[in-house]
């Protein structure tokens, strides 16, 4: 596992541990009085999630101070972001402390912090793109369309776009910023720790089925 640890700002001021795995980057990080850490297991895959997580906490003696868990609710792979939201809820149910998920586009799309939109793009497979459209205007992040689902056939080829690449230390970054702007009211920002799943349930249940 690679680690990383660096500096930011807005400080948080509580022990906030984040959850990343909705592309091929698999990550945690830990904001812990003042200092974030990183552990990059993408070796691994979701094989690695609770050794990483455990050993973040451990080495920061952090697990009793715990405030809130972050994951990354995609859009991106939906298997990674199953094990992602599972392991987060699990683990907040054990420690007693609340989980959030924060959309893994804006995260990247706060830390681009371009004042032009700029097209998110990235491979949804059965030739599909998950497509987001971002900008940042007074200091405030604006998504004017999407997070969606569009045929690859229908981009068209001389539209730049960007494919973001997600890291936990992103979804750190980007709650504080949402903790530093809306204060007292940051939750109404946060989203349910369930994966952003844009496609139609396969399955419909037809509830007069005996």
């Amino acid at each position: 596992m690679l680690q990383k640890k660096m500096e930011y700002s807005p400080k948080i001021s509580k022990t906030i541990l984040a959850i990343e795995l909705a592309d091929k980057n698999c990550t945690v990080a830990l904001s812990h009085r003042g200092i974030l850490k990183e552990l990059n297991f993408s070796k691994q895959r979701g094989r690695g999630l609770l050794q990483a997580i455990s050993t973040l906490l451990n080495e920061e003696n952090a697990k009793s101070t715990l405030a809130a868990i972050l994951i990354g609710i995609g859009p991106g792979s939906y298997t990674g972001l199953r094990i992602a939201c599972t392991a987060g809820k699990m683990l907040g149910y054990g420690l007693g402390v609340p989980c959030y998920g924060i959309s893994s586009f804006e995260a990247y799309a706060w830390k681009l912090q371009s004042k032009e939109p700029v097209n998110f793009l990235i491979d949804a497979y059965r030739k599909q793109f998950y497509h987001a459209k971002y900008e940042i205007k007074n200091n405030e992040l604006k998504c004017t369309k999407g997070p969606r689902i569009i045929e690859q056939n229908a981009w068209p080829k001389e539209n730049e776009y960007v494919t973001p690449e997600h890291f936990a230390s992103d979804i750190i970054q980007y709650f504080a910023h949402l903790q530093s702007q809306y204060n007292n009211t940051w939750e109404k920002q946060a989203k349910p720790a369930e994966p952003l799943y844009l496609r139609p349930p396969a399955f419909k249940h037809n509830k007069s089925t005996p």
